[in-house]
């Protein structure tokens, strides 16, 4: 027995670390020293005082770790290792700076609904879709109309987010949809103003005249969602005041009388923000913060889940730690009032003393070596969240310190020198000319389509890298529903992932809880999914079914038998047309084709001819949890057919509205004049598409003439900015738009919206920025992309914006691991945990604790839950709604010598229940 349980500790110990090496290195090497050259060749020495030597190392280490701000950043979920301490603070910086509540305000112990929410995002449409919910649910629970959305006719992000959340949007806001008295309407509208960078005082005038006319026409029934490309913008727009609150500013139409309450629907304000520094097309990573109040946070409610006895109201759930420290160590090293100072910057010397003057002080500095302590202690003993640690990444130094590098320089929101500079990974490319970025996504891809689907002819499935398994979901979902139509009901569990029934919410599709046929397991019952289709079924004749098959849960390990559904569907007469499974694999996806019974679990992978396969639509996989990666990613695989009904044509139909102008004959009513273009062209440039429009030979003087300032047919211009000389062949702009999606990245427009008398929506100012310019004439320039190069680049469903360095993070996994080492990892999980359930048994007598292993699974669940003592010290989860449980996750970091510690702890600390 001795020896047996020797052997045992041995094979696990002997679990390493894959290296790094060979061609992938090399080409990692060469794709980090392009970027390197690029960078230096744009920004000169103010690279090497962008992150001083002394900060580099602490912030840096930071990437050792997984940090995933789960939740709200009240900090009251405290399952895995987070930042939301850091969030918090850098959250009520910003709220006091703009002259907001602080966050969750409390009055006689209850959260003041006044008092400010809000989290930081992945760009303006995450805070679009979360707006357009809050504001769709508040307008249905006053028995109003489902809202119809307007923008000022270029907001992109608005727009693609009012497509996913199945809202219309409108183009005239004076024009009521309906033909009722106003007395009786039910319309309501959401009205999304975008404030263009560095705008005017005048334009600031005409969208505050905007709002308080809206509010004045529609009182309650509108809702106002403020879109600022910099923190500056948004600070001058406010003047001051709590732009959030009806009765905290001075926009008043008219005083009220004495002793009167303030009409609400005649004050200037607005119901949410969104901010995002990250406003170029022109950069791989996007983020943002929405800012709101806690009332409105609250509308978002059929979309607010708990999760481990905390609530959720964010719309990606996972949320990327990394990228909030950096914005935390530029807003610690650079104070939101200086920031404006860094904007208006002239030439490379002033910006360089810029960065000199503004250092962290050595207290300041000593909060990031703290937490890299503490996160290292975290690590070492984590055993309940699903993160592997098995894992080190410095040779990624260079890239991550690159991201800092391209972070910083888009928080500056310097329009002279830098918002030209190309901070995509795109421009590192190959021997062969392709983006290095492009060819480790299609590696990827092939890798899980060869891991999933190898009998399915390559490229069968559309696959791309998520921003973790949330996202992997809605995108399941949402071509679900897009491809189904209004009939499509989603069915479930109660097991199932919270982001699953979230995203329903959010994408307004009906859902169905079907029971499991056992709480230890949590695997669908398959004769309550066959009532549950049936009763519906008699309800609606045209019934579509949307099945979310869990393999496995990441609470229980719960699997879901999908040949038993599948049979369970053919028994129901549900055509293959009107059916669409998506397998949630976030945790042991990848792990469970390895399994001992892979053609019972996951059936998609064998052969077509074989009895026992049975097809899915839709598969989604964290890329944090079993891979290892430090921060919240994933990957997801769609069949590719319903791919371009359901995403892209949508999108075109969508900006069809901003591509017209440029179609129309010159001097006709709705002509495009230079103006015009400096919004459309940037503004579809960014929307995330790829078509090609021919402009008539009239228009193409002044597409140049607003690209370049001058007519462009007729000579060459060559621009010194601040000591970087760029030349532009004005006369090689083509008689054609080519409306580009590389990066499927953030508007960057500048429209202006109109007086209310204004029959045109897009009417702006002429803009002075030489960055805008240079825009404009690449947005006019390029030759036209192919649909499916959109499909190749397809990017982030939620987001609207591709964080290509997550893509060189899971491509750069896969080659260390290969599928031996899937294999391999994926046989030790499920080993362990076995041994070290017979491990927990055998102390039952002295812990109270009793340890489980459903089948095909890694995950050891405990139940009563452990103490809170050993809960903090092995990081592991405490859960009450589903029966006081706790549970181990058996990662690859895991040895049966940590199980033993954890056995000793709970000797020590018993459970209390």
């Amino acid at each position: 027995m001795a020896e047996t349980r020797a052997k045992r500790v041995k094979a696990s110990e002997e679990l390493k670390l894959f290296p790094f090496a060979g061609e992938p290195l090399e080409e990692y090497k060469d794709f980090v020293r392009q970027l390197q050259e690029h960078l230096r060749s744009k920004c000169g020495k103010v690279v090497d005082h962008l992150v001083p030597r002394e900060d580099r190392k602490a912030l840096l280490n930071l990437f050792q770790y997984h940090v995933n701000n789960v939740g709200n950043p009240d900090g009251k979920c405290r399952y895995g290792l987070a930042t939301r301490g850091i969030e918090l603070s850098l959250l009520n910086t910003l709220f006091d700076t703009l002259h907001l509540n602080p966050y969750g305000l409390k009055y006689k112990g209850l959260v003041d609904p006044e008092s400010s929410f809000g989290y930081f995002t992945l760009g303006h449409q995450e805070a679009a879709i979360w707006a357009l919910k809050a504001a769709r649910t508040r307008m249905q629970s006053h028995g109003f109309n489902v809202p119809h959305v307007v923008d000022d006719g270029a907001n992109t992000p608005v727009r693609s987010a009012a497509t996913l959340v199945d809202m219309t949007v409108c183009v005239d806001v004076h024009a009521c949809p309906c033909d009722v008295p106003a007395e009786v309407c039910k319309c309501s509208i959401v009205y999304c103003p975008l404030l263009p960078p560095h705008a005017t005082d005048a334009v600031f005038d005409r969208i505050r005249s905007r709002i308080r006319a809206l509010r004045e026409q529609y009182g309650e029934r509108c809702y106002v969602h403020l879109q600022a490309s910099n923190f500056g913008d948004l600070l001058a727009f406010g003047e001051d005041y709590n732009i959030l609150l009806p009765n905290s500013n001075k926009y008043l139409m008219f005083p009220p009388l004495p002793g009167t309450k303030f009409d609400t629907s005649k004050l200037f304000f607005v119901d949410s923000i969104s901010l995002s520094a990250s406003n170029s097309s022109e950069c791989s990573v996007f983020s943002g913060v929405l800012l709101t109040t806690s009332a409105t946070q609250k509308e978002f409610n059929s979309a607010t889940v708990a999760y481990i006895d905390a609530e959720d109201s964010t719309v990606v759930g996972s949320a990327n730690g990394h990228l909030l420290l950096i914005d935390h160590y530029f807003y610690t090293r650079f104070p939101p009032q200086s920031v404006h100072s860094a904007s208006q910057a002239t030439d490379l010397e002033e910006a360089v003393e810029y960065l000199r003057v503004h250092h962290l002080s050595s207290a300041q500095r000593q909060v990031y070596l703290s937490l890299n302590e503490y996160m290292a202690l975290v690590k070492r003993h984590s055993m309940g969240y699903p993160a592997n640690h098995l894992w080190s990444d410095r040779e990624l130094d260079d890239l991550f310190l690159l991201l800092i590098q391209h972070k910083m320089l888009r928080n500056m929101e310097n329009p002279v020198l830098f918002d030209w500079v190309d901070l995509r990974l795109s421009v590192s490319k190959t021997s062969k000319g392709e983006a290095y970025v492009e060819k480790f996504r299609r590696e990827i891809v092939q890798f899980f389509e060869e891991l999933f689907f190898p009998h399915d002819v390559p490229g069968t499935f559309h696959g791309f890298v998520t921003t973790g398994g949330t996202e992997g979901n809605y995108a399941g979902l949402m071509v679900a529903h897009r491809e189904l139509g209004p009939d499509a009901m989603l069915f479930l569990t109660s097991e199932t992932h919270y982001s699953v029934s979230k995203g329903a919410a959010i994408f307004n599709l009906p859902t169905v809880q079907v029971l499991t046929s056992s709480e230890v397991t949590g695997a669908m019952d398959p004769d309550d999914l066959r009532f549950k289709i049936l009763a519906n079924r008699k309800k609606n004749p045209n019934l579509k079914v949307v099945v979310n098959v869990n393999i496995a849960s990441t609470l229980k390990g719960s699997i879901d038998n999908l040949r038993d559904i599948h049979n369970v569907l053919d028994a129901c007469d549900v055509a293959t047309s009107d059916r669409w499974l998506h397998c949630d694999g976030a945790l042991q996806g990848p792990m469970l084709p390895f399994c001992d019974d892979p053609a019972e679990v996951v059936p998609f992978i064998l052969a077509h001819d074989d009895p026992r396969y049975v097809p899915i639509n839709s598969i989604a996989i964290s890329g944090h949890k079993f891979l290892g990666a430090p921060f919240p990613c994933g990957v997801c695989l769609l069949r590719s057919a319903p791919i371009v009904k359901t995403l892209v044509v949508p999108r075109l139909a969508q900006l069809d509205s901003l591509i017209s102008p440029l179609l129309t004959p010159a001097g006709s009513p709705g002509a495009v004049s230079p103006v015009d273009v400096e919004v459309v062209a940037p503004a579809c440039a960014s929307a995330g598409i790829a078509t090609s429009t021919t402009i008539p030979d009239d228009k193409a003087a002044a597409v140049a003439a607003a690209a370049g300032g001058r007519d462009a047919s007729k000579e060459d211009s060559s621009t010194q900015v601040t000591g970087v000389s760029m030349s532009v062949k004005a006369n090689a702009v083509p008689a054609t738009v080519s409306v580009v999606a590389a990066e499927t990245a953030e508007v960057a427009s500048s429209s202006i919206p109109p007086s209310p008398s204004s029959p045109r929506l897009l009417s702006v100012q002429p803009s002075t920025s030489q960055a805008q310019q240079r825009r404009v004439q690449r947005a006019v320039k390029h030759p036209a992309r192919y649909i499916r190069e959109y499909l190749q680049q397809f990017g982030s469903i939620t987001t609207g914006s591709r964080n290509d360095y997550l893509i060189v993070v899971i491509w750069k996994r896969i080659k260390q691991l290969g599928m031996g080492g899937l294999k391999q990892y994926a046989q030790h999980c499920f080993q362990l945990a076995a041994q070290g359930a017979e491990l927990i048994n055998a102390a039952r007598a002295d812990t109270g604790i009793r340890a489980q292993v459903n089948p095909h699974s890694n995950i050891i669940l405990l139940r009563p839950a452990v103490s809170v003592a050993v809960a903090e010290l092995f990081n592991l989860p405490i859960t009450q709604d589903l029966g006081s449980m706790s549970h181990i996750d058996v990662l690859p970091h895991v040895t049966l010598a940590d199980i033993e510690q954890l056995v000793e702890a709970m000797k020590r600390y018993p459970p209390t229940v």
